[in-house]
């Protein structure tokens, strides 16, 4: 029996003969080299997939990191914004600056500012 011609040189034209070249090609397999062939894809897929899961971990590792920063940063902000508001306070209430910086652990200069 003759062996059908594979190379059809349209196939990049439209996807369908592409599917066709892929079929046309799997029918001219031997059982073995068939099985190789499909041992392959399934060998391929896996690898794909894993590559796309480690990617995923990946994105929401840096979230969390990126989560867990800004928290941190907040948190920061919070603590400064409210030692600067007690230490406001105690200036109006007429408190040595000497007092107010060692209660609040701000400098005497940011709490001559406020």
């Amino acid at each position: 029996m003759e062996k059908m011609r594979t190379d059809l040189k349209f196939k990049d034209k439209q996807p369908a003969f592409e599917k066709m070249q892929t079929l046309s090609e799997l029918s001219a397999m031997t059982k073995a080299e068939s099985d190789q062939y499909f041992m392959e894809q399934d060998y391929y897929r896996t690898i794909k997939n894993a590559e796309g899961y480690e990617y995923e971990l990946g994105e929401k590792k840096g979230r969390d990191e990126g989560l867990k920063q800004g928290l941190e940063q907040g948190l920061e902000q919070g603590l400064e914004q409210g030692k600067l508001s007690v230490a406001k306070n105690m200036k109006q209430e007429g408190l040595d600056i000497a007092l107010i910086a060692k209660v609040t652990g701000l400098n005497a200069e940011e709490i001559s500012k406020l």
